[in-house]
């Protein structure tokens, strides 16, 4: 029977959440986790674009890609940024909600049939008010309340918080029995223990640690014996010493919780857990106290227990909170400080990735030279031509580490394959010995003339795919050791067609990788690979399995059947005949159709990110702007069949771009065509440049640009001006390559901070606002630190 109430009490605290949440929609929900996550973002989306985008994305199961360049009539505009927002808030919210379903279910099993206990549970907003309320039926291991509960003890911690007659030697005098319990002060300490753990549990009082510690508390860093080992050089740690010497900056450090910044936290935690730091916060635990007592004492912390026992329960009280809730409150500070920092770096990472990615292509394409440089196997060489087919192959020792004979035959083999091949540029790997290879590059092209230029791009993950199933699959008969520097010569011609065919996590363009999760950075840096592919589209006849797989929606397998079915049925005429692959049904082609291009075809609009649903809408738009030239397009009777050709764009393109940002005519047209305007504008904005790359829209900044002449540390001065280019992103600043052998870095104090940034209260600045990887940027050299191989930029 008594079960039968508690799942009574349980089925009734379900049905209340359950009425919750249909009160409180799905999309209002998910609106609630947005502006704890990101207020401003909250601000920008109404809970109408919510639904939408909740609707397309879960229920009917759109890649996120698809909606933000697809679906922008359902969403009203939202951006792929706005949408991962709205993803990530979902993510949240089912997270508490499968958090409360889980303490309903626990609270049943304990037979808790506590109205207030089912009441807090499901009108919860966070997980941490459900970790409060769930802390006291918590399984733990034995503790000293444990043994006075087991002694009875308990009956005693009551009657301590309850008026009556007697005082507490009277009270505690019964539970002495000579064995466990030989004093009435042995009593009165189990007692004790039992208000302090009780104390500890109380929500009130986590609740006002929590506010106590955000708000006012301070973390501060302090060298262990060990560390102080480690930074004198004392221990045989290389990796302490290695940690030891980068947290230079935290030996007596000190700041409130509020103001850490994410690097700062990923720094410290790395050296508490190798023993380097000692981590303490130290906060105000006052406001729990009084929380506790009053919990304790009925809601009056002030009433005033005769005979000695507010004393004893202060203390107690006094004590769970120092010794019990103090510690927990910190370690889940910590984690939360941790958890940010995390997201952040994998944030950064995803940013630097994308930014990687979408590098312009080397333009003009021309023959280039890889060299994966190394001091005892020598260099590898590899020359490919403007396709990324490989041409010859070589390996040259090092000068600075060979004899004059043996310098001069590594010359001589280098020079003659730059001869050969016609080669234009150098991709130079940055790994071991990149700067003694750059150095012996630059005097060959010195000695040899004519516009010959280098680059040095990250051989991460070179050797990954050296001696993956794919590299042997490429290159058959090449040895492994040259395959890396096939790879770096591809990167340097195509970053994204290359860099595709590696793990995302093996390219290291982030801090702290191996401090984040694993798993929660392996699937935000696919769904980044992911958006960077569908921005830049795919060559259907052309691109790689790797690349194609990359397609949001289509994944390796249907990427592997492809390219068979291209194989065996020649190219394809058009995107429909995509169709004709198995497993290619209507949902799966409506979602990947429109990243994938059919240069080759004879309709334009198959060389263009126009989606085949929205064909007849650009014919028509066509049409429109120029009805009295039948010949604009070749229409049948049905306006949704017809063929585009490249002659009409040309001729209709001073047309299109009058209208592409001009909100006022797109709505007019949109309205004649029966359509959203933002679908319109952007066909228009790819009839304005059909078929054009993306990635050299600002090649400006972002171009391949080639080095021509190499320096040294030794040779540079405060002051100098100097082109570099950024290497890596990060929260407080960039890391530029200017050539030698170290990235430098402009921090985020030396940049040009925008007028926003200078009054009380704006968000700092975000160097990702401002630069991205590959960027080319003009800088100045503020300071060199050669003993540390450090220097510091300036603009």
């Amino acid at each position: 029977m008594k079960r039968s109430r508690v799942g009574d009490a349980v089925s009734f605290a379900r049905r209340a959440s359950s009425s919750t949440s249909s009160v409180v929609s799905r999309a209002a929900a998910v609106e609630l986790h947005l502006s704890r996550d990101d207020a401003d973002t909250a601000r920008a989306i109404s809970r109408a674009q919510i639904e939408a985008a909740l609707a397309l994305l879960i229920d009917d199961q759109c890649t996120l890609p698809f909606v933000a360049r697809y679906r922008k009539e359902r969403t009203q505009g939202l951006d792929e940024l706005q949408l991962r927002c709205v993803e990530k808030a979902a993510r949240r919210y089912e997270a508490l909600e499968a958090k409360r379903a889980s303490a309903l279910d626990a609270l049943q099993k304990l037979e808790i049939r506590d109205a207030d206990v089912l009441r807090a549970v499901t009108s919860a907003s966070t997980l941490e008010a459900i970790e409060d309320v769930m802390q006291k039926f918590r399984t733990k291991a034995t503790s000293r309340a444990d043994r006075a509960r087991s002694l009875k003890c308990d009956a005693l911690a009551e009657a301590l918080i309850r008026d009556g007659p007697g005082g507490i030697e009277s009270l505690a005098r019964p539970y002495v029995n000579g064995d466990a319990i030989k004093t009435v002060e042995d009593a009165l300490k189990f007692a004790k223990d039992v208000l302090a753990e009780r104390a500890a549990n109380e929500t009130a009082a986590r609740a006002a640690a929590r506010s106590a510690i955000w708000s006012y508390g301070a973390l501060a860093c302090a060298l262990t014996a060990d560390g102080k080992a480690a930074a004198s050089g004392k221990v045989e740690d290389k990796t302490m010493k290695k940690i030891a010497d980068a947290v230079r900056d935290y030996y007596e450090f000190s700041a409130p919780m509020r103001r850490i910044k994410p690097h700062q936290t990923l720094a410290i935690m790395r050296a508490e857990n190798a023993k380097v730091l000692r981590v303490k916060i130290d906060f105000d635990l006052k406001g729990a106290t009084s929380a506790a007592m009053k919990a304790l004492l009925g809601g009056d912390q002030n009433r005033r227990l005769g005979g000695g026992r507010y004393g004893v329960v202060r203390d107690a009280v006094e004590d769970g909170i120092k010794r019990l809730l103090a510690p927990s409150i910190e370690r889940e500070a910590k984690g939360k400080l941790k958890a940010e920092a995390m997201e952040r770096a994998i944030g950064d990472f995803g940013a630097n990735l994308r930014a990687l990615l979408l590098q312009a292509p080397l333009k003009p394409a021309s023959c280039v030279l890889g060299v994966d440089p190394a001091y005892r196997t020598g260099c590898k060489l590899a020359v490919v031509d403007e396709r990324g087919q490989l041409l010859d192959t070589g390996v040259v020792r090092l000068p600075q580490i060979e004899s004059k004979a043996k310098a001069d035959e590594g010359a001589k083999t280098l020079s003659a394959l730059i001869k050969r091949w016609n080669v234009r540029a150098i991709a130079i790997g940055d790994g071991v010995a990149s700067r003694e290879t750059e150095t012996f590059i630059a005097d060959v092209v010195k000695s040899i003339g004519g516009d010959v230029g280098w680059r040095v791009v990250s051989e991460a993950g070179a050797s990954v795919y050296s001696a993956s199933e794919l590299a042997a699959k490429e290159l058959p008969n090449i040895d492994v050791s040259l395959r890396g520097a096939v790879s770096i010569a591809r990167r340097l011609q195509d970053p994204m067609a290359e860099l595709v065919k590696i793990d995302p996590a093996a390219i290291g363009v982030g801090l702290y990788q191996h401090d984040v999760k694993e798993k929660d950075l392996a699937n935000a840096l696919t769904a980044t690979v992911e958006s960077a592919v569908a921005q830049v589209g795919a060559n259907l006849n052309t691109s790689s399995q790797s690349l194609l797989s990359r397609i949001p929606g289509l994944g390796p397998s249907l990427a592997g059947k492809i390219v068979r079915h291209r194989d065996e049925c020649g190219s394809f005429a058009e995107r429909s005949a995509l169709k004709n692959v198995p497993g290619v049904g209507a949902k799966t082609f409506e979602q990947i159709i429109g990243f994938l291009r059919v240069p080759d075809a004879k309709d334009v609009l198959e060389h263009t990110s126009v989606h085949p649903e929205s064909y007849g809408i650009a014919r028509r738009l066509l049409k429109t702007l120029d009805i009295a030239e039948s010949s604009v397009v070749d229409l049948t009777a049905d306006e949704d069949v017809g063929t585009t050709s490249m002659d009409v764009l040309r001729r209709l393109k001073h047309k299109l771009s009058e209208i592409k940002d001009d909100v006022t005519a797109l709505k007019s047209y949109a309205a004649q065509l029966r359509c959203h305007h933002l679908t319109l504008r952007d066909i228009v904005s790819d009839l304005c440049a059909p078929g054009e790359d993306v990635r050299g829209a600002d090649a400006g900044s972002r171009a391949n640009t080639l080095r021509t002449h190499a320096l040294t540390i030794d040779a540079l001065t405060p002051g100098d001006a100097i082109t570099g280019v950024v290497r890596n992103v990060v929260p407080f600043g960039i890391f530029v390559d200017i050539g030698v052998g170290r990235d430098a870095l402009l921090h985020v104090t030396a940049m040009q901070k925008q007028p926003s940034s200078s009054f009380a209260g704006a968000k700092p600045f975000d160097p990702h606002s401002a630069y991205a990887v590959g960027q080319t940027v003009q800088v100045i050299i503020h300071d060199v630190d050669t003993s540390r191989h450090r220097i510091s930029l300036r603009l």
